[in-house]
């Protein structure tokens, strides 16, 4: 079964595994990946580690390090991790801009409340209200302070 963006559950639970992986930073078994996966929200037992390990095995993302200390990340494991990660982020932003839009009190008529503005690299989410200064086009004050 896929969800919204296209991602079986295997492919979230195998990034999850590569995101444990790169967190422990160096190699690990499936019973401790099993404990670190549920500290991400995802709960499957060492068996079931294993066999999403051999996937990776395969696809050439996680290396065998021995039979006592497991397994670790391939160099195209790491670039996945962190390639994986971008979504993420813009979900975080998506998020932070819905947030701040939902704050918004800005009324129109009244010119006065909050409203989200955009400068390069950040978002805030301020209004001093109407300049001091008139508009030379309407006679009311300018809200962005320009005449």
């Amino acid at each position: 079964m896929t969800d919204r963006t296209g991602s079986t559950r295997a492919d979230r639970v195998r990034h999850a595994i590569l995101r444990a992986l790169h967190q422990a930073g160096g190699p690990c078994g499936a019973s401790r990946l099993a404990e670190a996966l549920a500290g991400l929200g995802v709960d499957l037992r060492p068996r079931a580690v294993r066999y999403h390990l051999l996937h990776l095995d395969r696809a050439g993302l996680t290396r065998t390090v021995d039979r006592r200390h497991g397994r670790a990340l391939t160099a195209r494991g790491a670039e996945e991790v962190v390639r994986a990660g971008a979504p993420e982020k813009v979900g975080f932003i998506a998020s932070q801009v819905d947030d701040l839009g939902y704050r918004m009190s800005f009324d129109l008529r009244t010119n006065r409340g909050t409203m989200v503005v955009t400068r390069r690299g950040s978002m805030h989410a301020t209004w001093r209200g109407p300049s001091r200064r008139s508009s030379r086009s309407s006679g009311r004050a300018s809200a962005w302070g320009r005449g």
